[in-house]
C-alpha cells in the first residue's frame, strides 16, 4: 500500500509544476498507483491469511459507511490544513505572512483538540461496550 501511495502522491504533487500533467512520467505513475491499489486489494481479499485490511468487515453496511465517512472527513481535513495557509498567504488582501497564516489556522485546529479529548473520554468510558460490539 505504501508503494501505491507513493506512486499516486508523487505525480499529484509534481504535476503541473515539475512535470506537465500530460507528461508520460505523471501518467505512468498514476496508472502504476491504480494498478498497485487493485493488486493490494486483490491479494488482501484472496491470499492473505492475516490481512492488513480485513475486507469482510466492509460487507457490513454500517462499517462501510463509517469507513467512507472517516476517509472523506480526513480528505476534507487535510485539504483544509494544506490549502488554507496558501489561501491566507496568496489570496487575502493584504496577504498574510507565514506566522499570521498559522495563527489564522488555529480556528480549525483548536476545536479539533477539544473534540478529540472529549472523544477520548467517551471511548474510555464506554470501551467495554465498544469492544463487545466490535467482536460481533
Amino acid at each position: 500500500m505504501l508503494m501505491a501511495t507513493v506512486f499516486i502522491l508523487v505525480p499529484i504533487s509534481s504535476g503541473g509544476s515539475t512535470f506537465a500533467w500530460s507528461s508520460p512520467v505523471v501518467i505512468v505513475l498514476l496508472v502504476l498507483g491504480g494498478v498497485t491499489v487493485v493488486a493490494f486489494v486483490f491479494v488482501e481479499w484472496r491470499y492473505a491469511a492475516l490481512p492488513i485490511i480485513p475486507l469482510h468487515l466492509l460487507s457490513q453496511r454500517s462499517l462501510l459507511l463509517l469507513t467512507t465517512i472517516a476517509f472523506l472527513a480526513g480528505c476534507y481535513y487535510y485539504a483544509n490544513v494544506y490549502f488554507l495557509p496558501i489561501y491566507f498567504q496568496i489570496v487575502l488582501n493584504p496577504p498574510a505572512g507565514a506566522i499570521l497564516s498559522s495563527a489564522l489556522l488555529q480556528s480549525l485546529l483548536l476545536p479539533q483538540i477539544g473534540t478529540a479529548m472529549a472523544a477520548g473520554f467517551v471511548v474510555q468510558r464506554y470501551s467495554s461496550n465498544l469492544t463487545a460490539c466490535l467482536l460481533l
